[in-house]
């Protein structure tokens, strides 16, 4: 198993460092929000996978929310941030990903992006999806599906995945699913996308 800087125990002082505007008032809330908006009287609940800070709770209070993340992220970032929300132990690398069947909307923003086989782990959430996926700041490309290195929080070293579109494609497809809606996550990229994929009935 590869292991990336979300592994790293450090990671957690760094995230509480930094200075970024919250999800609602970043550059890229207007895609999730559009996506979001298309489904919203349909949903009532929400799984935020790669929680980290939280903030998609704060973004949507009036969704119940459930934040998941690698057990150190959730005790020394997301508890000490939103410590009254809901929170599981979740390592989408190794643990079964069934308990996103609970939730009618699964969040993953900039979440595959950071997983060493993000169509392996895209498989695993669809394959146990209720309704809704949201995967938002992905980079979707026309050639080959593959990781490329840089550095996040403190400077670390990790992951970033870039998926190909016909491969994208065809795990939805295998998995009884849709996409219903792509969008481009900030103005400034071609690549980076917010997907909203959604269960066939």
């Amino acid at each position: 198993m590869i292991k990336t800087a979300w592994d790293n125990r450090q990671i957690c002082d760094h995230i509480l460092n930094t200075n970024f505007p919250p999800l609602r008032q970043s550059d890229h809330f207007d895609s999730l929000n559009v996506c979001i908006s298309q489904i919203r009287e349909g949903i009532t609940n929400a799984i935020d996978i790669g929680c980290c800070k939280a903030e998609f709770s704060d973004a949507f209070p009036d969704l119940e929310y459930c934040g998941a993340d690698l057990p150190h992220i959730i005790e020394n970032v997301s508890k000490k941030l939103r410590p009254k929300n809901e929170y599981i132990h979740l390592n989408a690398s190794s643990d079964s990903m069934a308990v996103v069947s609970n939730f009618d909307l699964i969040v993953m923003n900039s979440f595959l992006s950071e997983m060493p086989e993000p169509l392996k782990t895209l498989h695993s959430v669809l394959v146990y999806a209720k309704k809704n996926v949201i995967i938002h700041r992905q980079d979707i490309i026309d050639g080959k599906t593959d990781l490329e290195n840089y550095r996040t929080y403190g400077g670390l070293e990790t992951v970033n995945t870039l998926i190909n579109s016909v491969d994208l494609d065809d795990i939805v497809r295998l998995n009884n699913c849709h996409i219903a809606m792509t969008l481009d996550s900030y103005q400034e990229s071609n690549t980076k996308k917010t997907i909203l994929i959604c269960k066939n009935d």
